[in-house]
């Protein structure tokens, strides 16, 4: 039989160590890289919620069905025959700018 010396028992004790400290640095990584991830995930949640509240900030307020209502009842009580005919009656007369961006529309 052969004799365990002690060259021999801190010999396994170093490599039993090294491949516990890998496992150890592989599981760290594992789990930064998951943490990482999600993170992303988030951050991605966080950008699509941000964009419906800046969605809704500004296109909510037309959507209003008073707003709507209000707006087809006083269209209906406007008489005009076309495009033209309406700049004439109701378009923008006292500043010429705004006149000029209803026009080239």
């Amino acid at each position: 039989m052969s004799e365990i010396s002690y060259q021999l028992v801190l010999s396994t004790l170093q490599t039993v160590s090294l491949i516990v400290g890998v496992l150890y640095y592989l599981y760290i990584m594992r789990n930064s890289q998951k943490t990482r991830e999600l993170a992303l995930k988030a951050q991605e949640q966080t950008l699509e919620t941000r964009q419906a509240q800046f969605y809704m900030q500004y296109v909510g307020p037309t959507l209003d069905l008073d707003l709507i209502k209000s707006s087809i009842d006083i269209a209906s009580l406007q008489e005009w025959e076309d495009y033209d005919d309406w700049i004439k009656k109701y378009g923008p007369k006292s500043d010429l700018d705004a006149y000029a961006s209803y026009v080239h529309i």
